[in-house]
């Protein structure tokens, strides 16, 4: 009840709490939606059309924790782990030590190939 409360009020007629709550849930919309990318289980794009379709106001922006036109930040997925272990949602740990693995071996193979580009 909070929650939705809170989301409809103007945010410069919250109370400090509120403005604290609201923080908080657009963090967590962040690390959630973060997740979902890093993972596969949404594309930008349909971040954007989640967004759109809201009813809401503030869930009409997309929250993330990194730009998405640039690399995932190496600390990013970390974070996330952190996050979902200090929550005990494990399964999605798992979900991230796999995508984490198959970043790091991207990474590896589009370095290799520039050096060999450069030494070639």
């Amino acid at each position: 009840m909070v929650k939705q409360n809170i989301k409809m009020k103007n945010i410069n007629n919250m109370t400090d709490s509120e403005e604290y709550i609201l923080h908080q849930e657009i963090a967590e919309k962040a690390l959630d939606n973060a997740y979902r990318l890093i993972i596969g289980k949404v594309t930008l794009e349909e971040l954007f059309d989640e967004a759109e379709e809201s009813v809401n106001e503030i869930d009409k922006q997309i929250y993330l924790p990194f730009d998405p036109e640039k690399a995932i930040p190496e600390d990013c997925i970390e974070i996330l782990i952190e996050h979902f272990i200090y929550h005990e949602e494990y399964e999605k740990c798992a979900e991230l030590v796999k995508s984490q693995k198959l970043i790091n071996e991207t990474y590896e193979m589009i370095e290799q190939n520039k050096k060999r580009v450069d030494n070639g």
